[in-house]
């Protein structure tokens, strides 16, 4: 049976349409923005207008380190972004039709979270691979700006920089396992909700005409 126009937006649609909208325009912005510098998607927080001359050093020496850890992956990255800009554009285009209550928005939506899944999944290692070749370079030098954030050089003979630094490396690294894991799990809430009983029932989906309740929660 096909699909019908849904009679009503349930309290869940407009939530979950919601949640769609916000991330697609995130992956929009953040597709566009690494296709123009791939160094982006680790680019931290620094002061380069103020400070010591050394921390002015320290922040050259970052910016030198995050170049050096996208050189390699520089061509892959902003391929990945491309994908990640058709993939929230159809985002868009699904939660458009959602919010419309176009007959096609389950299916459209039903498709996102697949290729959401496929997404996370299939730019992971690439991910794993650029951070950790940015914890190799960068964690020390991200360390010594812990430190001085946390008061300077009497803080530091109380911090051990060493163990700073190697948690510094292990968050680095699975950063992109918890993105992934976040992501993968709000496609799989997609797919649940549009892909049950719910959106069947709201899409009119194997339900006789005599027995369709407009008010499908």
């Amino acid at each position: 049976m096909s699909a019908q126009p849904p009679p009503v937006r349930p309290t869940w649609v407009v939530v979950l349409a919601s949640i769609m909208l916000l991330a697609g325009g995130y992956s929009l912005v953040a597709g566009l923005l690494k296709v123009r510098d791939p160094s982006i998607v680790f680019t931290v927080a620094t002061n380069d207008a103020a400070g010591s001359d050394a921390q002015l050093q320290l922040n050259r020496e970052l910016a030198a380190a995050r170049a050096a850890a996208v050189a390699p992956h520089r061509m892959w990255v902003r391929t990945e972004a491309v994908f990640e800009i058709l993939l929230a554009l159809f985002t868009l285009y699904a939660t458009a039709a959602v919010l419309s209550r176009d007959r096609n928005g389950r299916a459209l939506t039903l498709a996102v979270g697949t290729l959401g899944i496929v997404y996370q999944l299939g730019t992971l290692p690439l991910y794993l691979s650029l951070m950790h070749d940015y914890a190799e370079l960068g964690a020390d030098l991200l360390a010594q700006v812990v430190i001085q954030s946390a008061g300077g050089k009497a803080s530091a003979d109380a911090i051990d920089a060493v163990e700073v630094a190697r948690r510094l490396r292990a968050a680095i690294v699975g950063g992109p396992v918890v993105v992934a894991a976040v992501s993968v799990a709000g496609s799989l809430v997609l797919l649940t909700f549009f892909g049950g009983r719910r959106g069947r029932t709201l899409y009119g989906i194997g339900v006789p005409p005599d027995k369709k309740d407009p008010r499908v929660s």
